[in-house]
């Protein structure tokens, strides 16, 4: 007869002999788990090379955590694989089904949107999928069809999307002040002055000659401001021909002024040249005295005599 069992060690083995099947069951799924987050590294791997083949092996990966806690993972996978596999009706298939296993939830702690979110993750794909048939429909000419996807996509969207910022208004302060301050256009009435017969229209025209100087000036002051290169050479050139058309014209100018001081000795010369009234006077005596002389030969029948009678 074998001895009794102290009770602490009766108790040891009751507690071991229910806890085995715990101990086989982590035995056994904890390899499986482990299995399944290895799979889906691998085929997440994949999918960037080869979405086509990715596409089973997600398969494959939702059928064996169908009765897990995140059963939407894989689906959701699946369906991205088949968009970038350009399989969009795959991919609206995969991805309504994750759009049902997912959590809900679109905002966060405050009540703002999260695009990060699982719900917003899928439904972006999603939308993103009826785009891609929309596309496609729309180069089929299928315009029906075109509507209809795009109006699946805005409503697989659903409130996973933002609002652009509401752009900031004026002040009305500052919206007046420029008012203000823009000159305001004179009418024809207070820009055209009132014109009476012939000196009115001279008015009025040299008002629009002075008018279309000034705006002449003001344009080649802009033309100025903006040279080139070529248009200063150009200017230079026109300076020094200005320079040498003004050395010709002082030139001319002093040749003119030197033949008119030239003329103006000739005629001091010929003013010069002119008898004074001593000598006037002496001419006329001698003339005098050779008409005496020849009235006393004519009188006397005589021979000439040439001296002079003073």
């Amino acid at each position: 007869m074998l001895p009794a069992m102290p009770d602490r060690l009766a108790t040891r083995r009751r507690l071991l002999a229910w806890s085995s099947p715990l101990v086989a069951l982590g035995l056994i799924g904890g390899p499986f788990l482990l299995g399944l987050a290895f799979a889906d590294d691998r085929h997440r791997d994949q999918a960037s090379d080869d979405p086509a083949g990715a596409i089973e092996g997600f398969a494959a990966l939702a059928d064996d955590t169908r009765f897990g806690p995140a059963t939407w993972v894989s689906v959701y996978n699946g369906g991205t694989s088949a968009l970038l596999a350009d399989q969009p009706g795959v991919a609206v298939t995969e991805l309504t089904r994750a759009l049902a296993l997912v959590p809900e939830g679109t905002t966060d702690e405050d009540g703002e949107v999260d695009p990060d979110l699982p719900e917003c993750l899928v439904r972006r794909n999603l939308s993103l999928s009826h785009e891609t048939l929309a596309v496609d429909s729309a180069e089929q000419q299928d315009y029906d069809q075109v509507t209809v996807h795009l109006t699946d996509a805005l409503e697989a969207l659903g409130a996973c999307t933002t609002e652009p910022p509401d752009l900031p208004e004026p002040p009305e302060s500052q919206s007046e002040s420029e008012s203000e301050d823009q000159p305001e256009s004179p009418t024809e009435s207070e820009s055209e002055p009132p014109t009476d017969g012939d000196g009115g229209e001279e008015e009025s025209s040299e008002q629009q000659s002075g008018e279309q100087e000034s705006s002449d000036q003001e344009s080649g002051d802009g033309q100025d401001e903006q040279q080139n290169p070529n248009d200063e050479i150009q200017e230079r050139q026109e300076q020094r021909m200005e320079e040498n058309r003004e050395a010709q014209e002082q030139e001319q100018q002093s040749g003119e002024d030197e033949s008119e001081s030239e003329s103006g000795d000739g005629g001091d010369e010929e003013e010069t040249t002119s008898l004074t009234p001593q000598e006037e006077e002496l001419q006329s005596r001698n003339r005098e005295a050779e008409q005496d002389q020849r009235d006393q030969e004519q009188r006397s029948g005589g021979g000439y005599g040439g001296g002079q009678n003073w």
